[in-house]
């Protein structure tokens, strides 16, 4: 529509008419109250939803569907980092090489827990039927083909 008026801008100045003033169609999003009530529950802002399901999941799964889990695993990972430290400084002054070593070895581990970490959640949401289903039918409500 605006390339159309940009267009006839031309034509109102040849009929000496003023020119139709364009305005921004305004849009909204109408939330079902089921919705909303998620929305709440979850502690998430419509905006959150723009980043997907996926981006959700580890923050509903930590907070709100097995905290304990995941506080347990965010604790052995900080463990095994502060040795990793320890380790790390021994090493350093024994022998350079074994610190540049112990640097590899250490991403290593830590991409092994962060797996563990999301199969852990990926377990927990698909084992939690219902808040599965409500989320899933919230984005499909909200964001149809993930799109507003």
């Amino acid at each position: 529509e605006i390339a159309y008026f940009a267009q006839s801008g031309e034509v109102y100045r040849v009929l000496d008419r003023p020119i139709t003033p364009i305005l921004h169609r305004q849009s909204f999003t109408m939330v079902e109250s089921r919705h909303a009530r998620s929305l709440k529950k979850y502690e998430l802002r419509f905006t959150d939803l723009f980043a997907g399901l996926d981006s959700l999941l580890p923050r509903i799964v930590d907070e709100y569907l097995n905290a304990d889990t995941a506080g347990l695993i965010a604790e052995v990972e900080a463990r095994i980092n502060s040795e990793l430290d320890r380790l790390d400084l021994n090493l350093a002054a024994v022998d350079p090489t074994l610190a540049n070593n112990l640097e590899k070895r250490r991403r290593k581990i830590i991409y092994h827990i962060e797996s563990i970490r999301n199969k852990f959640r990926h377990s927990q949401f698909s084992r939690d039927e219902v808040i599965r289903r409500r989320l899933e039918t919230m984005f499909a409500a909200i964001l149809p083909h993930e799109h507003l």
